[in-house]
């Protein structure tokens, strides 16, 4: 997909009205859109964005993506679907790009989990990492469309309100490696089990191919369930369960600089010590 207005509208089977410009990024909110971008004018039961067209035009869109044509000069894409259209147009993105993607699933502590993560891929160069917790239909797009060449890897949060939600993001992100935190009652709304919240969470490893690699918490009960559901590679970790990668003689210390928790890291590759700059076992 080329970056500009024609090829997102070719991309996404729509009409383009205006003149053809390249965009540096892709917004769906005319408060945080910044020069350059493309504002994608996104439809919801309470709301539609189209009436804010005008509005992207001042904050320095070069065009927007519309359901219906607006009377402005801003160039416009007409598309049937909005968010169908930012979904296809992210999963293109994706394609062009061969860089180690991490997906990071769970009931609790993905937005930690991902935040780690994308520190320690980042010493080896460039890594685009989810933006807070924008880990929807929406938000997953939006951060795919953020890669650019300079990126070496990816760490991308992945959220769950019902089944499927997971599936459907996986299938756009690719993640080269999925990992799941746990599996928890606070999801219990709108999956009716702890067993279904599991299934869910469960779709970030079933999604992946047979080269891909399925880092599974063995600690948790879920644990079997996951490593069924996949055809990737499973490495696991954990405290209290074996695991190929355990913390042993996990404690907490604090010094000037606060609480911090050490523990040894047990591997396939021998035992080191490690020091957290976060409190809590569960860290």
């Amino acid at each position: 997909m080329k970056r500009t207005l024609a090829g997102f509208a070719a991309v996404c089977d729509g009409e383009l009205h205006g003149a053809d410009r390249a965009f540096a990024d892709v917004s769906s909110d005319t408060r945080t859109l910044r020069p350059g971008e493309l504002f994608v004018a996104l439809r919801g039961p309470r709301f539609d964005a189209k009436q804010f067209v005008a509005n992207a035009a001042v904050a320095g869109a070069v065009g927007a993506v519309v359901e219906e044509r607006q009377d402005h000069p801003l160039p416009q894409i007409v598309v049937a679907d909005t968010q169908a259209a930012l979904t296809t147009a992210a999963r293109a993105w994706r394609r062009l790009f061969s860089i180690p993607v991490v997906g990071v699933a769970g009931s609790n502590g993905k937005t930690t989990a991902k935040e780690m993560i994308a520190a320690i891929l980042g010493r080896g160069g460039a890594c685009l990492a989810t933006r807070g917790n924008l880990n929807n239909h929406i938000g997953v797009p939006l951060t795919l469309l953020r890669l650019t060449a300079e990126h070496r890897s990816a760490v991308i949060e992945i959220g769950a309100n019902r089944a499927g939600d997971v599936a459907e993001l996986v299938a756009i992100a690719r993640p080269t490696i999925g990992l799941i935190t746990n599996a928890g009652a606070e999801h219990l709304e709108g999956f009716g089990s702890l067993e279904n919240v599991a299934r869910a969470e469960g779709e970030m490893v079933a999604g992946l191919t047979a080269d891909a690699v399925a880092v599974i918490n063995a600690d948790d009960p879920f644990s079997e369930l996951w490593c069924s559901m996949t055809l990737a590679k499973v490495v696991s970790f954990g405290i209290d369960a074996y695991a190929d990668f355990a913390a042993e003689d996990v404690r907490t210390a604090i010094d000037a600089q606060g609480f911090r928790t050490l523990f040894a890291l047990r591997s396939p590759a021998g035992r080191a010590p490690i020091q957290l700059a976060l409190a809590g076992r569960h860290n």
